[in-house]
């Protein structure tokens, strides 16, 4: 009996090893060699900007910790302060210029202790005690330590509500030493670089100001400033009289 065996196909006839498609299939081999050996030729830089970007990620993280411990602990340690202040002096309360010799020394040691909380400090927690520095200082009528402290206020946080309070002192201290002008400065500051509360605040404070001058011109601008900016502020009411509106209402 004779096995017939099966005709052995012409390798010619596989389209598989047809000479054009084992041309490409050559050369996407190729291709991917070269892509694998660029991979493991550089995957050390590959690693390395791996571990930059973790490197940046955790130094912002740490960085972020920081700045966060610091106005944490400059924070609690004005708490302290204050705490402290005010078990050993009563003029804490209403701001009062100390009347002994000993309350003297306790707003001037609380002035000292604020002062360093604000340099070891940063941004709103180092202004809050440059502020707290500035008024003890107040108190104590030393109008220049005072002006100083707020200025560091400043230099720590000048805008927003702690901003606006270190303008606001600062400005005090102009007017109790008789520089209206250098005040008004500080509030035009506010008023225009505010849109809403703190700007009206600001005009509020330098209309008082020029009614407390008796500059009744300057004082009508900033009425007139106050009523278009803000006319349906509920805080008008609170703007001195000015000549205009007394002869309005028939004074």
């Amino acid at each position: 009996m004779v096995t017939q065996v099966a005709d052995k196909p012409d390798r010619n006839d596989d389209p598989i090893l047809d000479p054009s498609q084992q041309e490409e299939t050559d050369v996407l081999f190729q291709l991917e060699m070269q892509a694998r050996n660029l991979l493991l030729g550089y995957w050390k830089h590959g690693v390395a900007i791996v571990c930059s970007v973790l490197g940046v990620i955790f130094l912002y993280g740490m960085v972020d910790w920081f700045i966060s411990s610091q106005l944490q602990a400059t924070s609690y340690q004005v708490a302290m302060i204050d705490k402290k202040l005010a078990e050993d002096d009563p003029g804490s309360i209403d701001q009062s210029a100390p009347g002994t010799d000993r309350e003297r020394a306790i707003v001037a040691k609380a002035a000292q202790f604020y002062a360093e909380a604000g340099e070891d400090g940063m941004g709103a927690a180092s202004a809050e005690a440059w502020i707290k520095a500035a008024i003890a200082h107040a108190r104590l009528e030393d109008l220049d330590a005072a002006s100083q402290a707020y200025q560091e206020a400043l230099d720590a946080k000048g805008s927003g509500v702690i901003g606006y309070a270190a303008r606001n002192g600062l400005a005090g201290i102009h007017v109790a030493q008789g520089d209206t002008e250098a005040a008004i400065a500080l509030y035009r500051e506010i008023a225009d670089s505010e849109k809403s509360y703190l700007a009206e605040r600001a005009l509020l404070d330098m209309a008082e100001i020029y009614r407390t001058a008796g500059d009744s011109a300057r004082l009508s601008e900033i009425v007139e400033e106050f009523g278009e900016r803000f006319p349906a502020s509920p805080r008008k009411a609170r703007l001195p009289a000015t000549a205009e509106t007394t002869a309005a209402n028939g004074g």
